[in-house]
């Protein structure tokens, strides 16, 4: 039980740390941010509800929520039955990068990249471990409980603790579905 409980935790706060966003055509962005706005999910009061998938068995849910969007800064909440935890998001230098509480823009790690292609890597140390993170593939479709979504499949690794991530990354929705071994996350429903 306590590998499970691992698992959720690292899983939890991974999902948190990606969003990959790119919409074109949207708001006019202010000095600072990208040529581009964020996607639907970036706006105070969205939620997005996935199934924690265990072995094929829905174990629990989690919830993202966007708290609020203060000065390009998104401040997201993310909890299940056990556990809640607040990361925050904003663009920089061509990336989205996220930090957690307690921590500044300082310590931000790069998350996504704007106008990611299949090959792109980068890396990142977090506090505790290296991220290594790798585009594996675009256009992917990808079928939750949510319905049917065009992504981007990113690999999240964990150098020093061997952790895997894969990503599946929606422009409007960011992440869709987060898969490592016989665990999941699966985008069930948002609000918006």
């Amino acid at each position: 039980m306590k590998n499970i409980n691992n698992l959720v935790y690292c899983l939890m706060a991974a999902c948190m740390l990606l969003s990959a966003c790119k919409k074109e055509g949207d708001a006019k962005p202010s000095a600072g941010e990208p040529a581009w706005a964020p996607g639907k999910w970036f706006k105070a009061n969205n939620q997005k509800v996935f199934d924690f998938i265990y072995n094929n068995n829905v174990i629990d849910s989690f919830v993202m929520n966007v708290q609020k969007a203060d000065s390009g800064v998104y401040e997201i909440r993310s909890w299940d039955k056990t556990m809640s935890q607040t990361a925050f998001q904003f663009f920089d230098g061509g990336y989205l990068k996220s930090f957690n509480t307690g921590q500044t823009k300082l310590n931000a790690t790069r998350i996504a990249k704007i106008g990611a292609k299949q090959g792109d890597t980068w890396k990142d140390f977090n506090g505790t471990d290296t991220v290594q993170c790798t585009i594996k593939n675009t256009g992917v479709q990808v079928t939750v409980p949510a319905g049917s979504f065009t992504c981007i499949e990113m690999e999240m690794r964990y150098i020093k603790s061997g952790n895997v991530l894969t990503f599946y990354s929606n422009d409007e929705f960011s992440v869709i579905k987060i898969a490592t071994g016989a665990a999941r996350y699966e985008l069930r429903r948002t609000n918006f």
